[in-house]
Order: C-alpha cells, then sequence, then structure tokens
C-alpha cells in the first residue's frame, strides 16, 4: 500500500460527470490492479446523479484515491485536462468512469515506458460493451495502421508527464489528443446531453400519459368485465333453472303418460 507522503510511480487520473451506473467497477478495475504503486486522482465534474457522494465514500476508505470536485461542469475537454495537470507522478495513465481497465493494464504499459525510455505515450486497443459488460465489439487493428484517426482513445493512455507541455504543438501526439478530446466534446454536446433530455421525456411522458391512458382504459374496461360476469352469471344461473325445470318437466310428463 502506498503512504499518502510518497510520491507515486503513476498517477491515474478520471473525470468523472453522471457516471453513476458505471462508476463502482470502474473504480474497482483501479483499485485492483496487479501493480499497485500509483495514485488515483478522480475529478468529479459537478455531477448531478450521486457520483459526487459515490466519490466520497470511496476516498473515505482508500488513501490513493485523490478526489478533486468542481461546481460548474466543464465539459469532457477542460474537465480531462484539470484533472490531468494535478497529477504528482512521472507517468500518467488516463481512465475514463464507464471503462473498465483489465488487471495488468498498468504493470504492461508501464513495462512498455521503461523498456523505452525515448517513448513517450503507450495506448492501447478495446473491447466495445454494453450496460451489462457484454462485448459488442471486439479490438479493431485496422486503427494501428490507418494515419486518420488515432491508433487508440484516450481511455487507455499512459504517458509521461512532460509529453503534453513539451510535445510541439503540430505533432501528431498533440492533434489526436486533441481530435479525441473535442470529439468526446462534440459528441457529448451533439449526442450525449440532448440523449439524456430525450430519455428523460420520454421517462416523464411514459410515467404521466400512457400509464395514465392504460390505468383509466384498465378501469373502463375492469368496470365493462364485471358488469358481463354478472350478466353471464346471471344467464348460466337462469339457463340451469331452465335445464332443471324441463328435466321435471319431461319427468312428470313420461309419468303421466305410463299411469295412463
Amino acid at each position: 500500500m502506498l503512504a499518502v507522503a510518497e510520491t507515486p510511480r503513476v498517477s491515474v487520473v478520471m473525470p468523472v460527470h453522471n457516471a453513476m451506473p458505471y462508476l463502482d467497477i470502474a473504480v474497482e478495475s483501479i483499485l485492483g490492479q496487479t501493480f499497485q504503486n500509483f495514485e488515483f486522482v478522480i475529478l468529479d465534474d459537478a455531477s448531478t446523479d450521486g457520483s459526487t457522494q459515490r466519490l466520497r465514500e470511496w476516498a473515505a476508505r482508500e488513501p490513493r484515491i485523490r478526489l478533486i470536485e468542481v461546481k460548474r461542469n466543464l465539459g469532457p475537454a477542460l474537465s480531462s485536462q484539470r484533472v490531468a495537470e494535478a497529477a504528482r507522478a512521472p507517468i500518467v495513465a488516463r481512465m475514463d468512469a464507464d471503462d473498465i481497465s483489465r488487471p495488468w493494464r498498468l504493470a504492461e504499459q508501464l513495462e512498455v515506458l521503461d523498456k523505452f525510455p525515448t517513448v513517450g505515450v503507450v495506448g492501447g486497443l478495446y473491447d466495445i460493451i454494453d450496460a451489462a459488460g457484454g462485448k459488442i465489439r471486439g479490438p479493431e487493428a485496422w486503427r494501428l495502421v490507418n494515419s486518420a484517426v488515432p491508433p487508440f482513445g484516450n481511455g487507455p493512455m499512459m504517458y509521461r508527464r512532460e509529453v503534453p507541455r513539451e510535445a510541439p504543438a503540430g505533432s501528431p501526439v498533440t492533434k489526436f489528443a486533441r481530435r479525441d478530446l473535442y470529439g468526446d466534446a462534440l459528441n457529448e454536446a451533439v449526442f450525449m446531453r440532448p440523449g439524456q433530455y430525450l430519455t428523460r421525456t420520454l421517462v416523464w411522458f411514459d410515467n404521466r400519459v400512457v400509464d395514465g391512458l392504460v390505468n383509466g382504459l384498465a378501469a373502463l374496461f375492469g368496470g365493462l368485465s364485471g358488469r358481463l360476469r354478472r350478466v353471464q352469471t346471471g344467464f348460466v344461473r337462469s339457463y340451469a333453472l331452465s335445464m332443471v325445470f324441463g328435466a321435471a318437466f319431461v319427468v312428470v310428463a313420461l309419468l303421466a303418460v305410463r299411469l295412463s
């Protein structure tokens, strides 16, 4: 276990905004790494879904977690930059709050940086998974040979802390990092936030309008069903009495014929 006063070998940095459905498993996947000499710097980007309280609970029982809270939402790009700037270690590992890191991730990436001192950034391919953890799509090896797209996402990235400061503005590292971060920002603005708003609207409509209509129809048809059952029951009783009287009439008639 790392003492708080020591400088860790690696700083794992993770921005968080409303990640509650996936937050615990993301945190657990980092704390469960085979390599343990790290600090875990987490920035809560003004979450409103309970993520803030959950992170406080994690930080209270895990000394390697250093929690930073901001009151105004910064967005994915700026929150990623802010949490990375808070890293104390010479090596920084990026983590997303809806990702899961394999247990050997930090150890293997650090081994590459130790073996090749001139390498500044290490990344990796990844599986795309659904909310239940099922694999949707496997690693896309074509990314490694296509220079038009970032070879890997920001989530599985590890780099030397001086790289962002020293990399030239036009370098591939800088271009890919900016494209990935601003791509996240665009994705949030164009898809994620409108999608969340649409989801909340549909849930409200379902709860208030659809459920009310269904309950009203159920009550209406329930009343009609009760009336039909009462009518049916009366009909069955009348039919049964008719059969009994009819049978009795036949028996009396037969006896009368026989006696005569």
